[in-house]
Protein backbone atom coordinates (compact mmCIF):
# COMPACT_ATOMS: atom_id res chain seq x y z
CA UNK A 1 0.00 0.00 0.00
CA UNK A 2 2.56 2.69 0.99
CA UNK A 3 4.55 1.88 -2.57
CA UNK A 4 1.47 2.28 -4.14
CA UNK A 5 0.98 5.71 -2.35
CA UNK A 6 4.54 6.34 -2.69
CA UNK A 7 4.22 6.24 -6.68
CA UNK A 8 1.03 7.66 -6.91
CA UNK A 9 2.55 10.83 -5.24
CA UNK A 10 5.56 10.97 -8.13
CA UNK A 11 3.86 10.62 -11.13
CA UNK A 12 4.51 13.21 -13.46
CA UNK A 13 2.58 14.52 -16.15
CA UNK A 14 3.20 16.69 -19.06
CA UNK A 15 2.13 20.49 -18.71
CA UNK A 16 3.45 22.05 -22.00
CA UNK A 17 4.87 20.10 -25.03
CA UNK A 18 6.99 21.00 -27.88
CA UNK A 19 9.34 23.84 -26.68
CA UNK A 20 11.98 25.26 -27.82
CA UNK A 21 15.30 25.62 -25.56
CA UNK A 22 14.68 28.92 -24.35
CA UNK A 23 11.39 28.99 -23.45
CA UNK A 24 11.94 25.26 -21.88
CA UNK A 25 14.36 26.85 -19.44
CA UNK A 26 12.38 29.91 -18.51
CA UNK A 27 9.40 27.57 -17.91
CA UNK A 28 12.06 25.60 -15.24
CA UNK A 29 13.21 28.28 -13.78
CA UNK A 30 9.59 30.15 -12.69
CA UNK A 31 8.21 26.43 -12.05
CA UNK A 32 10.98 25.86 -9.69
CA UNK A 33 10.96 28.95 -8.45
CA UNK A 34 7.51 29.07 -7.73
CA UNK A 35 8.27 25.48 -5.00
CA UNK A 36 7.13 22.84 -8.14
CA UNK A 37 9.60 20.29 -9.13
CA UNK A 38 9.21 20.63 -12.73
CA UNK A 39 11.64 18.43 -15.18
CA UNK A 40 12.55 18.81 -19.07
CA UNK A 41 11.93 15.86 -21.06
CA UNK A 42 12.47 15.74 -25.12
CA UNK A 43 9.28 15.60 -26.76
CA UNK A 44 8.66 12.79 -29.51
CA UNK A 45 5.34 14.30 -30.55
CA UNK A 46 6.73 17.49 -32.28
CA UNK A 47 7.83 18.13 -35.93
CA UNK A 48 10.77 20.57 -34.65
CA UNK A 49 13.96 19.06 -34.43
CA UNK A 50 15.09 20.13 -31.33
CA UNK A 51 11.90 20.49 -28.80
CA UNK A 52 11.09 19.58 -25.40
CA UNK A 53 8.49 18.79 -23.39
CA UNK A 54 7.92 20.02 -19.21
CA UNK A 55 6.27 17.20 -17.00
CA UNK A 56 5.35 18.37 -13.29
CA UNK A 57 3.86 15.89 -10.53
CA UNK A 58 0.23 15.40 -10.92
CA UNK A 59 -0.27 17.02 -7.76
CA UNK A 60 1.05 19.91 -8.91
CA UNK A 61 -0.31 20.54 -12.28
CA UNK A 62 -3.30 22.78 -11.62
CA UNK A 63 -0.81 25.25 -9.56
CA UNK A 64 1.55 24.90 -12.36
CA UNK A 65 -0.97 25.69 -14.91
CA UNK A 66 -2.24 28.93 -13.41
CA UNK A 67 1.20 29.85 -12.55
CA UNK A 68 2.02 29.83 -16.51
CA UNK A 69 -0.97 31.72 -17.29
CA UNK A 70 -0.25 34.63 -14.85
CA UNK A 71 3.36 34.64 -16.13
CA UNK A 72 1.84 34.75 -19.55
CA UNK A 73 3.60 31.55 -20.91
CA UNK A 74 4.49 29.80 -22.83
CA UNK A 75 4.17 32.44 -25.52
CA UNK A 76 3.16 31.37 -28.70
CA UNK A 77 5.67 31.39 -31.07
CA UNK A 78 5.01 33.53 -34.69
CA UNK A 79 6.63 32.71 -37.94
CA UNK A 80 9.28 34.94 -39.02
CA UNK A 81 11.20 35.65 -42.50
CA UNK A 82 13.04 32.42 -42.30
CA UNK A 83 9.95 30.30 -41.92
CA UNK A 84 8.03 32.02 -44.76
CA UNK A 85 11.09 31.70 -47.12
CA UNK A 86 10.46 28.55 -47.65
CA UNK A 87 6.87 28.90 -48.48
CA UNK A 88 5.54 28.78 -51.88
CA UNK A 89 3.98 32.27 -52.44
CA UNK A 90 2.57 33.54 -55.55
CA UNK A 91 5.67 35.60 -57.46
CA UNK A 92 3.86 39.09 -57.53
CA UNK A 93 4.80 42.38 -55.98
CA UNK A 94 2.06 42.38 -53.55
CA UNK A 95 2.52 38.63 -52.16
CA UNK A 96 6.05 39.30 -51.57
CA UNK A 97 5.21 42.76 -49.54
CA UNK A 98 3.00 41.03 -47.32
CA UNK A 99 5.40 38.28 -46.77
CA UNK A 100 7.83 41.06 -45.86
CA UNK A 101 5.78 42.61 -43.58
CA UNK A 102 4.75 38.92 -41.69
CA UNK A 103 7.89 37.91 -41.66
CA UNK A 104 9.52 41.20 -39.97
CA UNK A 105 6.79 41.21 -37.25
CA UNK A 106 7.12 37.45 -36.38
CA UNK A 107 11.05 37.92 -36.41
CA UNK A 108 10.36 41.30 -34.12
CA UNK A 109 8.00 39.56 -31.61
CA UNK A 110 9.94 36.29 -30.87
CA UNK A 111 12.82 38.21 -30.43
CA UNK A 112 11.16 40.94 -28.07
CA UNK A 113 9.59 38.27 -26.03
CA UNK A 114 13.06 36.93 -25.35
CA UNK A 115 13.90 40.33 -23.39
CA UNK A 116 14.50 39.82 -19.65
CA UNK A 117 11.37 41.39 -17.94
CA UNK A 118 9.14 41.03 -21.13
CA UNK A 119 5.74 39.02 -20.75
CA UNK A 120 4.56 39.65 -23.96
CA UNK A 121 4.98 41.73 -27.23
CA UNK A 122 2.82 43.00 -30.03
CA UNK A 123 4.28 44.02 -33.39
CA UNK A 124 2.47 45.96 -36.27
CA UNK A 125 4.45 47.05 -39.11
CA UNK A 126 3.69 49.44 -41.92
CA UNK A 127 5.87 49.10 -45.06
CA UNK A 128 4.32 50.89 -48.25
CA UNK A 129 4.21 49.44 -51.58
CA UNK A 130 6.85 50.93 -54.18
CA UNK A 131 5.09 53.33 -56.43
CA UNK A 132 5.33 52.70 -60.50
CA UNK A 133 5.22 56.65 -61.08
CA UNK A 134 5.52 58.51 -57.95
CA UNK A 135 3.82 61.76 -57.66
CA UNK A 136 6.67 64.06 -56.91
CA UNK A 137 4.28 66.38 -55.57
CA UNK A 138 3.29 64.17 -52.89
CA UNK A 139 5.98 63.39 -49.78
CA UNK A 140 7.41 59.23 -50.50
CA UNK A 141 5.19 57.55 -48.17
CA UNK A 142 7.20 56.19 -45.32
CA UNK A 143 7.87 52.77 -43.47
CA UNK A 144 6.65 52.97 -39.88
CA UNK A 145 6.40 49.98 -36.56
CA UNK A 146 3.86 50.20 -33.54
CA UNK A 147 5.19 47.96 -30.73
CA UNK A 148 3.01 47.07 -27.24
CA UNK A 149 5.22 45.69 -24.78
CA UNK A 150 3.66 43.91 -21.52
CA UNK A 151 6.66 44.18 -18.93
CA UNK A 152 6.93 42.77 -15.59
CA UNK A 153 7.94 46.04 -13.63
CA UNK A 154 11.47 46.58 -10.96
CA UNK A 155 11.29 47.51 -7.56
CA UNK A 156 10.95 50.58 -8.85
CA UNK A 157 8.27 50.69 -11.40
CA UNK A 158 10.76 50.95 -14.03
CA UNK A 159 10.60 48.57 -17.19
CA UNK A 160 14.05 46.35 -17.84
CA UNK A 161 14.88 47.36 -21.37
CA UNK A 162 14.61 50.94 -22.16
CA UNK A 163 12.75 52.09 -25.07
CA UNK A 164 15.62 53.63 -26.68
CA UNK A 165 16.86 49.77 -26.62
CA UNK A 166 13.39 48.54 -28.00
CA UNK A 167 13.75 51.21 -30.62
CA UNK A 168 17.08 50.36 -32.15
CA UNK A 169 16.22 46.71 -32.50
CA UNK A 170 13.07 47.61 -34.58
CA UNK A 171 14.96 49.54 -36.56
CA UNK A 172 17.92 47.28 -37.28
CA UNK A 173 15.08 44.57 -38.58
CA UNK A 174 14.24 47.00 -41.28
CA UNK A 175 16.69 49.83 -41.66
CA UNK A 176 14.72 52.43 -43.68
CA UNK A 177 12.67 53.02 -40.53
CA UNK A 178 13.76 56.50 -38.43
CA UNK A 179 13.68 56.79 -34.77
CA UNK A 180 10.30 58.94 -35.16
CA UNK A 181 8.94 56.20 -37.26
CA UNK A 182 8.68 53.88 -34.44
CA UNK A 183 6.29 54.41 -31.58
CA UNK A 184 7.03 52.05 -28.38
CA UNK A 185 4.08 51.71 -26.08
CA UNK A 186 5.55 49.85 -22.66
CA UNK A 187 2.21 48.56 -20.55
CA UNK A 188 3.62 47.37 -16.90
CA UNK A 189 1.94 44.21 -15.45
CA UNK A 190 3.13 43.29 -11.99
CA UNK A 191 2.99 39.55 -11.32
CA UNK A 192 2.98 37.80 -8.21
CA UNK A 193 6.69 37.37 -7.33
CA UNK A 194 7.93 33.79 -6.74
CA UNK A 195 8.29 34.32 -2.75
CA UNK A 196 4.57 34.96 -2.97
CA UNK A 197 3.76 32.75 -5.59
CA UNK A 198 6.03 29.27 -3.41
CA UNK A 199 3.76 27.68 -0.99
CA UNK A 200 4.87 26.47 2.43
CA UNK A 201 3.44 24.43 6.05
CA UNK A 202 3.25 26.52 8.40
CA UNK A 203 1.39 24.60 11.67
CA UNK A 204 0.04 22.08 9.15
CA UNK A 205 -1.28 24.63 6.87
CA UNK A 206 0.22 25.78 3.36
CA UNK A 207 0.60 29.38 3.38
CA UNK A 208 2.46 31.72 0.96
CA UNK A 209 6.09 31.21 2.08
CA UNK A 210 6.50 35.72 1.98
CA UNK A 211 3.97 35.69 4.30
CA UNK A 212 5.57 32.71 6.74
CA UNK A 213 7.99 35.26 8.66
CA UNK A 214 5.16 37.53 9.46
CA UNK A 215 3.09 34.68 10.92
CA UNK A 216 5.96 33.15 12.80
CA UNK A 217 6.38 37.10 14.31
CA UNK A 218 3.04 36.88 15.00
CA UNK A 219 2.66 33.56 16.81
CA UNK A 220 5.88 35.18 18.79
CA UNK A 221 3.67 38.06 20.05
CA UNK A 222 1.02 36.44 20.87
CA UNK A 223 2.65 33.98 22.96
CA UNK A 224 4.54 36.39 24.84
CA UNK A 225 1.44 38.14 25.55
CA UNK A 226 -0.06 34.98 26.75
CA UNK A 227 2.64 34.30 28.74
CA UNK A 228 2.79 37.98 30.28
CA UNK A 229 -1.08 37.72 30.89
CA UNK A 230 -0.28 34.22 32.68
CA UNK A 231 2.35 35.75 34.84
CA UNK A 232 0.14 38.37 35.77
CA UNK A 233 -2.66 36.24 36.88
CA UNK A 234 -0.01 34.50 39.19
CA UNK A 235 1.04 36.87 40.93
CA UNK A 236 -2.56 38.51 41.54
CA UNK A 237 -3.26 35.11 43.01
CA UNK A 238 -0.30 34.77 45.19
CA UNK A 239 -1.10 38.21 46.38
CA UNK A 240 -4.38 37.47 47.19
CA UNK A 241 -3.25 33.64 48.57
CA UNK A 242 -0.83 35.84 50.65
CA UNK A 243 -3.70 38.71 51.64
CA UNK A 244 -5.48 35.14 52.66
CA UNK A 245 -3.03 33.95 55.31
CA UNK A 246 -2.45 37.34 57.09
CA UNK A 247 -6.44 37.88 57.20
CA UNK A 248 -6.32 34.57 58.83
CA UNK A 249 -3.64 35.41 61.11
CA UNK A 250 -5.38 38.79 62.36
CA UNK A 251 -8.73 36.88 62.72
CA UNK A 252 -7.04 34.31 64.92
CA UNK A 253 -4.97 36.77 67.07
CA UNK A 254 -8.34 38.53 67.99
CA UNK A 255 -10.14 35.50 69.35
Amino acid sequence: MFVFLLSSACTTEPLVEGLDQHDTLEILELLITSGIDAEKRGSSGSARQQAFDVHVPRADRERAYQTLVSHHLPRARRKDLADLSGQSIVPSATAELSKQKAGIEGSLTNELRRLPGVLDAIVQVSIPPPEVLPDETRPIPRPSATVVLIFRPTKSGEPVVPTEAVRGLVRASLPSLRASDVEVFLVPNPEVTPAEARLSRFLGLEVPEASRARLQTMLVLATVFSALVAGLAVLAALRALRYREELTRVTASQR
